[in-house]
Formats: structure tokens, C-alpha cells, sequence
């Protein structure tokens, strides 16, 4: 009797196929994997920046003695004095930015420190809201003293194209 061993050519074309679906499926996993990584990576390095520049933002803002210019939804800069001297807070295009300005300064001059760079080029893209415990605080008709909260917003936008993330605190300046 004359017995051939080996496979078959459905068998083959069997395990190949078995083997190209298994492959296909290990392939998308990787690539899933792969994005998902990406995306946490991105949200870790914004959640990063927005807390270094809150907390930068936040000690600026801490110890405000004066504010010289407030009208930020349409100047989209604040000037203000501390206990280190007169400073301002900038938005720039894509960059919020901090001065050291001269002791009578009333308009910025020259380039910032630039705190982050990726936020939204448009007046929603940082705003600083002033508030007194009946409302809104304005520094025109408003003692310093009555100046309870300050709210920093900014939005950030993802180099990816993805949806934008908005971040805000308030502090509670020692101004009293």
C-alpha cells in the first residue's frame, strides 16, 4: 500500500487563510493600541502645560496690590503691580506672556517670558474675569481691597486637530 504524507492543498490554503485573519486582527489591535497611546501621550503633555501655567499664573496673581488696566476682553493684556513691582499678563496669538515692566509703565514694550503656546488665537482663547462679592470687580470704580476672586481661563488647542480643552482656576488674591 503506498501512503503519502504531508498536506493537502485545501489544508494549506486553510492555515494560510486562518493565519492571514489572525494577523489582520493582531495588526488592528496594534494599530488601536498605537492611537490610544498617542492620544493619552497628547492629553498628559496638555494637562501638563495648563497646570505649570495656572500655577505660574496663579502666584503672579497672588499678591496683586494694583491693577492698572483690566479691560481684557478687548486689550487682551493686564497690567498690574505686586509686591516685586509692575508686571503684565499677555495673550499673543497663540502665546499668553509675562512682562516685567517699568515702575510707571502703562503699555507693554518688547517681548515676554512666554508661559504656553498652544492656546486658541481668538478673545476665548484666555480670559480673566475679576470678581467682588456682589458681582463683577471693576478696577475703575472698585478698591483693590474689594477684589475677592480672580477666574483664569484658557483654552488650548491639540496639535492633532482634536477637540480643544479648556482649563480654569480662580484664586483668591491676598490683597487685604
Amino acid at each position: 500500500m503506498n501512503r503519502e504524507s504531508g498536506f493537502t492543498l485545501i489544508e494549506i490554503i486553510s492555515v494560510m487563510l486562518i493565519a492571514g485573519i489572525m494577523a489582520t486582527i493582531a495588526g488592528f489591535g496594534i494599530v488601536t493600541f498605537a492611537k490610544g497611546y498617542q492620544f493619552t501621550k497628547l492629553n498628559t503633555q496638555m494637562a501638563q502645560k495648563a497646570r505649570l501655567t495656572m500655577a505660574r499664573l496663579s502666584i503672579e496673581l497672588m499678591e496683586v496690590r494694583h491693577i492698572e488696566d483690566e479691560n481684557f476682553s478687548t486689550d487682551a493684556f493686564i497690567i498690574y503691580d505686586d509686591v516685586t513691582g509692575r508686571h503684565a499678563i499677555a495673550r499673543s496669538s497663540t502665546e499668553i506672556q509675562l512682562f516685567d515692566l517699568a515702575d510707571d509703565a502703562t503699555s507693554i514694550t518688547g517681548s515676554g517670558d512666554t508661559l504656553i503656546d498652544s492656546i486658541l488665537d481668538s478673545n476665548e482663547g484666555f480670559v480673566l474675569n475679576f470678581y467682588k462679592d456682589s458681582g463683577a470687580w471693576d478696577a475703575g470704580s472698585d478698591s483693590i481691597k474689594d477684589l475677592d476672586e480672580i477666574e483664569i481661563t484658557f483654552v488650548m488647542t491639540r496639535s492633532d486637530g482634536g477637540d480643544n480643552r479648556t482649563f480654569t482656576t480662580r484664586i483668591c488674591p491676598r490683597n487685604r
